[in-house]
């Protein structure tokens, strides 16, 4: 399995950016970009 950048990797732009409106909102309140996207909804994962 390879892996890549999201800014090298076309395919991985859109989750990128969401991923990163999701983080600013989360982390300093901040939804205006999360707005543009529409409803989130988060997944919790177990990493144990």
């Amino acid at each position: 399995m390879e892996t890549a950048r999201a800014v090298e990797e076309p395919l991985l732009w859109v989750p990128d950016a969401i991923a990163g409106a999701y983080g600013a909102a989360r982390t300093t309140g901040r939804t205006d970009w999360l707005d543009l996207v529409g409803r989130v909804e988060e997944i919790e994962v177990a990493t144990h």
